[in-house]
């Protein structure tokens, strides 16, 4: 016997419209949520699923994300006003340009601030451990 592939049953259009309609609802309820206290909204999350919990990260405030906020329709115009104020104030704001950064100037970690392994880490790996000792240098360091 031969199984042949059949699609679904096509949906209708008041279906359909009904789907734009919670998928809109969810979308605008997702971009208030992600207002930021000093007005701003924030662009990305991170989720991290940590046993049965989901943390959720928030990066820093981008350009991009709040161009998004303003294009969205989401968004009263009070509050489009309230976020160009926002803007205006924001680390995002070039006042020597007149204009907006992408991402704010921030000092990030040189890489040896990045790329260390803890004591702890080195002593649970015998591999690590025993490269240390005979002075092999060709993965870790000890500085």
């Amino acid at each position: 016997m031969r199984t042949v592939f059949r699609p679904p049953d096509p949906l209708g259009v008041v279906e359909l419209l009904a789907f734009f309609d919670v998928a809109v609802n969810y979308m605008d309820h997702s971009i208030r949520a992600n207002r930021r206290e000093d007005g701003l909204y924030h662009s990305y999350n991170l989720m991290k699923v940590d046993g049965d919990r989901i943390v959720i990260r928030r990066l820093y405030e981008m350009l991009e994300g709040q161009v998004a906020a303003l294009s969205s329709g989401a968004l009263l115009a009070r509050d489009s006003v309230a976020l160009l104020d926002a803007l205006r104030s924001s680390s995002l704001y070039r006042a020597d340009q007149n204009s907006y950064v992408l991402y704010p100037d921030r000092k990030l970690p040189g890489f040896l601030e990045k790329n260390n392994i803890p004591a702890a880490a080195i002593a649970q790996s015998k591999t690590l451990a025993a490269m240390i000792e005979r002075g092999d240098r060709r993965i870790v360091v000890r500085i």
